[in-house]
């Protein structure tokens, strides 16, 4: 296993997750096809599911949709000034052990993910807004995560494109793992049950209602796994 791995998987995204989405997410682990060549993710959501498959397959070939450009920013600025970035984040941690300055820091980040015209300063700012936290998982604090997502992303390809049904549509190989997120977003169910029914890749669909699934065709196996409803077709 790569990035310096060994052993079992970890959650190493350093944004939020519930723990009811990690074993979701291990569920999906368990189903894994083989013989995969390149990962797609037309909605990247928290990063979670991303990183954690990214390890098992340990694959150069990954690439992330993000589809709000402020966050896209995140991504970017992540995986190319990975040290500034995280360095950037560790100065505010260290200023936030002051609690007379985190009204100050919290203005100041909402002001510059309005008002900037950096995407690093953007992605600080939306990082430190939405994602900056004590994580739990093997003691690996924010700092860390952000160090290691950095390195997963450092060869990706992330893009930022609103019409995620054209990344879906163009992965036709059958060597190409697509996992669709069909539930955190407010996405187009219908469409995108009719393009996976056409495709040869292997794909894992994950919904929170049984009646988005209706239309898929009979190649994917549906199964109910807590308050969600996963669809492979292999």
């Amino acid at each position: 296993m790569g990035f310096g791995f060994s052993g079992e998987p970890i959650f190493v995204s350093p944004m939020a997750i519930k723990s009811s989405k990690k074993e979701l997410i291990k569920k999906v682990a368990s189903m894994l096809p083989p013989n995969i060549s390149e990962l797609r993710f037309p909605l990247i959501e928290s990063g979670d599911t991303a990183f954690y498959l990214q390890q098992i397959f340990n694959t150069e070939q990954f690439w992330i949709n993000e589809i709000d450009h402020i966050k896209y920013d995140f991504w970017t600025s992540l995986q190319e000034h990975t040290i500034e970035f995280s360095r950037e984040i560790f100065q505010i941690v260290e200023i936030l052990k002051s609690e007379k300055e985190k009204n100050r820091i919290k203005k100041l980040m909402s002001k510059s993910l309005q008002e900037s015209d950096s995407p690093f300063f953007r992605g600080i700012a939306y990082f430190y807004l939405n994602g900056i936290r004590i994580n739990d998982v093997l003691g690996l604090d924010t700092i860390h995560k952000l160090l290691i997502t950095g390195q997963m992303l450092s060869a990706s390809k992330i893009t930022n494109c609103s019409s995620y049904l054209k990344i879906i549509e163009k992965s036709i190989y059958k060597n190409i793992f697509l996992y669709i997120n069909a539930f955190d977003f407010n996405v187009d169910y219908d469409r995108i049950n009719n393009i996976v029914n056409k495709l040869d890749s292997k794909i894992i669909i994950v919904y929170n209602k049984e009646s988005n699934v209706k239309n898929l065709s009979s190649n994917f196996n549906i199964q109910k796994f807590n308050e969600y409803f996963i669809a492979n077709n292999y």
